[in-house]
């Protein structure tokens, strides 16, 4: 059980850093205007900053790819950067900046408590699969096998829902709703029955 969560942990390090790292280099300079938008990054520094970001977000998906020796440094350096990243995010929450973030692509949602959960929850699974290193496991199975190939479907399904958690906590609730009538007939919430 222990190395399938190793393997679970890994896809969806792989997922989201090789996500992360392919949309901020496609979308260059709305990264570079994020970055200059957060404040304590001098503005002629930003755009020095995103290749060696990118560099990083690939290296963390890379070695963990590639497993073996470089797999829990990998998860180590995982772990610095969402660290880093969450310092930031708080920062742009303390301060109150209406800033959208834009780390897995270009987006108009502005950061919110949401996305330190996101960050906050990858570190989670970082440190635990650190903690299973640690504790001797290896990976149950080879990230290509069927198996693996299984835990990559569910760490995608779960990135999906960590990085547009603020998007689902917004789902409505239908238990006692009842829809207005058409005719100008009013109805009550609960029906008397």
């Amino acid at each position: 059980m222990a190395g399938h969560l190793l393997t679970f942990c890994s896809w969806v390090f792989i997922v989201v850093f090789g996500i992360s790292s392919a949309s901020k280099a496609i979308a260059w300079d709305s990264f570079v205007r994020n970055i200059q938008d957060l404040g304590p990054v001098p503005k002629k520094w930003s755009r020095a900053l995103v290749w060696p970001l990118v560099i990083a977000e690939c290296l963390v998906a890379g070695s963990i790819a590639c497993g073996g020796d470089v797999l829990a440094a990998g998860f180590v350096f995982g772990v610095f950067l969402l660290s880093a990243f969450s310092v930031f995010l708080g920062y742009v929450l303390a301060m109150r900046k209406r800033v959208s973030c834009n780390c897995f692509g270009t987006s108009s949602r502005i950061v919110t408590g949401w996305d330190l959960a996101r960050n906050c929850s990858l570190i989670t699974l970082g440190v635990a699969a650190l903690s299973l290193l640690e504790a001797g496991y290896e990976q149950r199975s080879s990230l290509l096998s069927s198996d693996g190939a299984l835990a990559a479907i569910v760490a995608a399904l779960v990135v999906i829902v960590l990085v547009n958690m603020d998007l689902i906590h917004f789902l409505p609730r239908y238990r006692g709703y009842v829809p207005e009538a058409e005719d100008g007939d009013s109805h009550s919430e609960h029906s008397g029955a």
